[in-house]
């Protein structure tokens, strides 16, 4: 269906998930289910936790706008989470990234919301 709906470059990087890296390890028990991936025009994010792991794929042009945002117990850590919000509602996170992972992938998020001119 993602392959139908947004073309083969969404369906290329499905099951290769960047996964979470050791200090989540820390934050959560469910760190194995955290992963993300930004391809040709579509973030992908992974979540969950036993059989109720959640793969959410959006456009990168969707994305109305892209936070970093750190809790205290990540603050502590040095991780932090990427949220991309979308047009018409909605959030697809990255969790539990380092502080550097963040902020490059909210960079690339936002590089990658812009459309192209014309």
């Amino acid at each position: 269906m993602v392959l139908h709906l947004l073309g083969p470059d969404a369906a290329s990087h499905l099951h290769d998930p960047i996964p979470a890296p050791h200090a989540a390890r820390k934050a959560t028990p469910f760190h194995k289910a955290l992963g993300y991936r930004l391809g040709e025009g579509c973030f992908t994010a992974w979540s969950g936790y036993f059989f109720r792991n959640v793969t959410t794929v959006c456009p990168a042009q969707r994305v109305q706008s892209v936070d970093v945002s750190q809790g205290p117990w990540q603050r502590v850590l040095g991780l932090a989470t990427v949220n991309a919000n979308l047009s018409g509602g909605g959030t697809v996170s990255a969790s539990h990234r380092t502080a550097t992972e963040a902020r490059d992938l909210a960079s690339g998020l936002y590089r990658a919301s812009i459309p192209p001119s014309q």
